[in-house]
Order: C-alpha cells, then structure tokens, then sequence
C-alpha cells in the first residue's frame, strides 16, 4: 500500500489483446533495491560480529601476560584490529581468486555460449571496502572491552 502511489500501469492494445506494463520510478526502484540488499545483509553481519567475542575472550589470559609485560591497551587494541582486517583481506583476496578461477571455468565450459562473465572491478572494490568498513566496525567495541580489562581479570580468561 506504501509503493501504490508509485507504481503507474500502462495498457497498450496488441494484436492479441491488452498488454499491461507496470512504470516504476528509477530512484523509488534503487530505494526499494537499497533497502532489501541492507535487510539481507544485516542477519549475517550481526551473526559474524559475535564471532570476535569469542575469540578474544579465548585470548584474555594472552592478552593479560602481555598487559603483564607492559604492553598498553592501545597497543593492545591496534593489534587486535590489525590482525582481523588481515584476516579480512586474506579472505578477499582467496573470494577474488577463486572467483576468477569460477569464471575461467563457466567461459570454458561454454555452458553459456552467448552470455559473457566479467568481473565487475567497481562493485568488487565497494564489496571489498565494505566489508573491511564492517570488519573493522565489529572488531573496535570487543578489542576496546578485552583490551581495557584489569591484568588479573584478563589473566583469569576474562572473567570479573
């Protein structure tokens, strides 16, 4: 009922009988399409953003031997984030190569003789950035957590 306004219907008389197109406005369709990509995107991302919590907590008493040893939390916090978006460009770069490899396969293949398979270089980049923009998001908040614990608690595994 929101988008009925939007939409606009054309009839067109054909030989063999009425055509309807249906009119979509360019910049309603484009929020329409942001707006579903953003939902199906959300549940896994919130679902990754756990996985850091769990890691670093494994790695307290690591983390509270070198507090121990002098490290401070902003060291600490650097390396912390430093290790995930390696982690996170790694794994763009293996997703990149074994896309090419895929689309290698797919032209040889000819299973598609008429279509052509690219690699689109812009989405890549903003699929890249994106990702290294939510990895860094979602390793700050438990990197600030574990690396602000007092040595004892972090020596006894994270506990308060």
């Amino acid at each position: 009922r929101m988008f009925q306004k939007k939409f606009r219907t054309n009839l067109t008389v054909t030989p063999d009988g009425y055509s309807e197109t249906i009119i979509i406005d360019e910049s309603e369709f484009c929020l329409m399409r942001t707006l579903v990509v953003i939902l199906l995107m959300a549940c896994p991302a919130i679902n990754l953003s756990n996985i850091p919590i769990g890691r670093y907590v494994r790695r307290s008493s690591e983390i509270g031997i070198r507090r121990s040893y002098g490290a401070n939390k902003r060291i600490i916090l650097i390396q912390l984030i430093m290790e995930k978006l390696v982690i996170t460009s790694l794994g763009s770069l293996f997703a990149i190569v074994l896309s090419l490899i895929i689309l290698h396969l797919i032209k040889a293949g000819d299973f598609l003789p008429e279509a052509e398979f690219v690699l689109n270089l812009r989405i890549l980049t903003w699929g890249i950035g994106f990702t290294l923009l939510f990895n860094l998001f979602s390793g700050i908040v438990p990197a600030w957590k574990i690396s602000s614990l007092q040595i004892v608690h972090s020596l006894k595994g994270g506990e308060q």
